[in-house]
């Protein structure tokens, strides 16, 4: 299945043509053979034929390739019929939306019967069997184990490229040339089982993007005229009512609408306590029902709920995009042509400067030529991406790919929205001054009706305080919402805005009224956050709003200081003395009120010209561009989620600065785990070459230090899955 590459699977966008450039699609497949970059070029090299074809970007991870093409000369089985032909089978990803399930770990039949072949004969040689027998069951292992490399071999061969299928055959040959047949069974041996474990070494990390879909139960209990009837998850629309009974996981977001209970969101925000829900409460899908029964409102299909947003997240992490990953790619890429020559110049060099005998050189040569692999080096990278990625989303953090992960390593400063933020978000009307000439409840009244369409924390506490009032709200006419800035609408045949201090271009017709002495009066309070209602005539009102410190907000800024977070700022469109006043109780370095988002926009790039990896933590909604523009963007809050995947780059689904520390310790501890697989990796190739340099390495002795290298790694990333729990079950 192909779609648009302006929405290429799981909302990563791939391609940005212009005008007289053509239209790309994009097409997936799972390729069970893609594991490394040697098979990529392969690959590369089997599609240069076929015209339209953009680029490929491979996921060794997940073993899946990503196509870019032009589907006006290209034809998706055209592609899928190509990487058939040249060895590569290959099965196309046919739901974009829902995570695919992965394949399993390939069975390796080949290697089981030469090992059992190669163990005999150790066997027979013990209990001083015939020795003839014995080597005719060192063959036999070694024709059964190199079977299926020596089909790879031919592949590459016919491809005409070079890869570590080609040079173990190469080197089997050669040790059979000069009779180390049990050297070169023993190595090819070793050869099949480091496929295997490294197959499902990989597979474990590949586990815990598939825990996340399992999370998800399979079928809803939809209520309807006829009564309770049981369907299938995908098949729900919004808007359908569910039963979800005690014990039972969320089959789907909604809201509850009758009964009450606890849900253990634990999977999702990594919340360990249930939280209390009843009518009118959110609930994720995921989320573990506790002794009550409730129903609920779909509020969003299967595919687009926050469970399916996270496991999209981390299963199409694009970590081939990271710095690290694409380094290591470069390395890999000079590496085995390096080993190679270098195998090569030694065959022939030895035997004239260290008067080494030919058929010790080509021995040397040929544990240089099984060294040459960059397997670990190359899966070293991916693996442990994955793994952080994986325990973030965990504890509710979401993070849009291997880069983002890796910048927030390297934050150095960290810049916050105040309100939802740093503040509850739980705003109260706590004053109201109107001017002369008009009543507190018509200047209440006209302000939530122009608030009423707005979904700012603000204009929610204005509504409120109205409807506790028993007040009627009036329609609007001509509603105009300026981000950052206010509203302006017609109430009652007459034209009125609300807005803060600044206003942007809303105040621009209204006069001076900032002059008014109600307003500077107001201003005294250096606590509340200050609406103006402003009409034809001038100044009508001020309401005086007031929000609270979220709990532990202290706290948190001194733990991300000791990660070595070393500047904080708050970026605002709230009064600079309200603003300042918040600064100086969290000790916050720098404080900016009165922004709008274009002064947030150009903050973000004055913090960051000093070379600074700046992040910025907001809503998602009036923060939209700053976002984008930061370093690293930080959405905060399930509630902005919405528009925060479209443009932060994490997403933190619970309110909780305490999830802050948590991403960059994460972030931390993936670069370290990043920085000692790479050592593990290079270290023992390192070592091989020198032992192979004197003389003291083997083939079985490569084969071995390749298999314990990627196993290394592989275990290494993986210490950053959280801990196995025991599964719930799923009804």
């Amino acid at each position: 299945m192909y779609q648009r590459a302006e929405e290429p699977p799981n909302t990563m966008p791939t391609n940005t043509a212009g005008p007289s450039q053509p239209i790309l699609a994009t097409a997936s497949y799972d390729v069970p053979a893609l594991d490394c970059p040697q098979e990529l070029q392969l690959i590369e090299a089997g599609l240069g034929s076929l015209a339209g074809i953009s680029a490929l970007r491979p996921d060794y991870v997940q073993r899946r390739l990503h196509v870019d093409f032009d589907p006006a000369t290209l034809l998706p089985a055209t592609l899928e019929g190509r990487l058939n032909a040249i060895g590569f089978p290959a099965r196309p990803v046919t739901h974009d939306k829902q995570l695919h399930v992965l394949p399993s770990v390939p069975r390796r039949y080949d290697t089981l019967a030469a090992a059992a072949l190669l163990t005999a004969a150790i066997a027979l040689w013990l209990a001083s069997g015939p020795a003839w027998l014995g080597t005719l069951l060192v063959a036999a292992s070694l024709l059964v184990g190199s079977y299926s490399v020596a089909r790879a071999a031919w592949r590459a061969l016919r491809l005409r490229r070079v890869d570590i299928n080609v040079l173990m055959i190469v080197a089997a040959i050669g040790g059979v040339a000069i009779g180390d047949y049990f050297e070169v069974a023993t190595a090819m041996v070793l050869f099949g089982v480091s496929l295997w474990l490294e197959a499902a070494s990989v597979a474990r990390a590949r586990g815990a993007i598939e825990s996340l879909v399992q999370l998800t139960p399979r079928v809803a209990h939809c209520i309807s005229s006829q009564g309770t009837t049981d369907v299938p998850v995908e098949g729900l629309e919004i808007g359908d009512r569910l039963l979800v009974r005690p014990g039972e996981r969320v089959p789907a977001d909604g809201a509850v609408v009758s009964g009450a209970s606890t849900v253990n969101e634990a999977a999702l925000t990594g919340e360990s306590l249930p939280r209390d829900v009843a009518i009118g409460a959110d609930v994720w899908a995921g989320s573990l029902n506790g002794d009550g029964a409730i129903e609920l409102r779909v509020a969003r299909r299967a595919d687009d709920s926050t469970l399916a947003h996270m496991a999209r997240l981390v299963d199409s992490a694009r970590v081939g995009r990271a710095r690290s990953v694409q380094l290591v790619d470069r390395l890999a890429g000079w590496y085995t042509p390096a080993v190679v020559a270098l195998a090569a110049v030694s065959f022939v060099v030895l035997p004239f400067t260290a008067q080494v005998a030919w058929t010790e050189s080509l021995h040397r040569a040929l544990v240089l030529l099984v060294a040459s692999c960059p397997c670990a080096l190359v899966i070293s990278t991916p693996v442990t991406m994955v793994c952080g990625l994986h325990a973030a989303a965990r504890q509710g953090i979401l993070i849009k790919g291997g880069e983002h992960l890796e910048r927030a390593a390297a934050i150095d400063v960290m810049a916050f929205d105040k309100t939802g933020t740093l503040t509850r978000g739980e705003v109260r009307l706590v004053d109201l001054f109107a001017a002369d000439g008009h009543k507190p409840e018509d200047v209440l009244r006209i302000a939530a009706s122009l608030e009423q369409q707005s979904e700012h924390p603000l204009a929610r506490a204005i509504v409120a305080a109205a409807l506790a009032d028993h007040l009627t709200l009036a329609p609007v006419e001509g509603f105009h919402a300026e981000r950052g800035a206010g509203v302006r609408g017609i109430v009652d045949g007459r034209a009125f805005i609300i807005c803060g201090a600044g206003g942007g271009t809303l105040n621009s017709t209204h006069g001076d009224w900032q002059s008014h002495p109600l307003w500077q009066q107001a201003l005294a309070d250096r606590q509340a956050t200050l609406a103006a209602l402003i009409g034809p005539d001038g100044l009508w009102g001020v309401l005086l709003l007031a929000d609270t410190v979220r709990p532990h907000a202290a706290e948190t800024l001194e733990h991300l200081r000791r990660l070595g977070v070393q500047r904080f700022a708050i970026l605002s469109g709230d009064r600079s003395a309200v603003v300042n006043e918040l600064a100086a109780e969290l000790g916050i370095d720098e404080a900016r009120g009165g922004l709008l988002p274009a002064d947030k926009l150009a903050a973000i790039k004055e913090l960051e010209q000093h070379g600074a990896t700046v992040a910025l933590v907001g809503d998602g909604v009036n923060d939209a561009p700053a976002l984008a523009a930061a370093s690293l963007g930080i959405a905060f809050g399930a509630a902005a989620s919405d528009t925060a995947l479209e443009t932060a780059d994490v997403v933190i689904l619970k309110p909780d600065l305490h999830r802050l520390g948590r991403l960059i310790a994460i972030a931390r501890e993936c670069r370290a785990r990043l920085r000692e697989n790479v050592a593990l990796a290079l270290g023992s190739k390192l070592l091989v070459l020198g032992l192979a340099a004197v003389g003291a390495a083997t083939l079985w002795m490569a084969v071995a230090a390749d298999v314990g290298a990627t196993l290394a790694v592989v275990f290494n990333g993986m210490r950053l899955l959280p801990p196995v729990r025991r599964r719930e079950t799923r009804r």
